[in-house]
């Protein structure tokens, strides 16, 4: 290498330009020649700078990642405590059923036990009650209607029982 080509290398290194490769030739160029001539008097900062513990990772690269591993420390620290703050405030299935421990339901003549499966069919029940009580009030004006309703209460043979079923009937409509 000559004068202008080392001197071009050193303005770039104090401008903070060069690459590991090129400062090394420039610390390789200032330790191998004895006589410098006008770049003496960078002789002693190379040397300086030669002496130094090796970096094969640019300063730039480091910080780059030191940044994504903060972010990434920062992100898992914050999914953590959610994780932590929803299992914490959660309440399981079985203390949710706790106070009808022992509770039962006779459907079909078959006991059912399991709180969850009582639950689903309250569940249905209300909906079909709901359903019901949704439909429209017979109307029993009309004369077929009141025919078929007398000739279905002339065959139950208990008198107060079709008294009852008359007064209900006649009584809403």
């Amino acid at each position: 290498m000559n004068t202008t080509e080392i001197q071009e290398l050193i303005n770039r290194f104090l401008d903070g330009e060069t690459s590991i490769a090129e400062e090394n030739k420039l610390y390789d160029f200032f330790s191998s020649r004895s006589h410098l001539g006008e770049l003496e008097e960078y002789r002693a900062m190379f040397n300086w700078y030669s002496s130094l513990p090796d970096k094969s990772v640019e300063p730039k690269i480091k910080r780059h990642w030191s940044k994504i591993i903060a972010v990434a420390a920062t992100m898992a620290i914050l999914i953590a405590i959610g994780i932590t703050a929803i299992l914490l405030t959660r309440k399981p299935v079985n203390e949710l059923y706790e106070c009808y421990k022992g509770s039962y339901a006779i459907v079909d003549g078959k006991r059912y036990t399991d709180i969850a499966e009582i639950y689903d069919r309250l569940i249905k029940a209300e909906a079909i009650a709901d359903s019901i009580v949704a439909l429209p009030e017979p109307d029993f004006n009309d004369d077929l209607d009141i025919i078929i309703i007398n000739n279905a209460l002339n065959n139950i043979n208990d008198s107060i029982l079709v008294k009852q079923i008359r007064s209900e009937i006649f009584e809403n409509s």
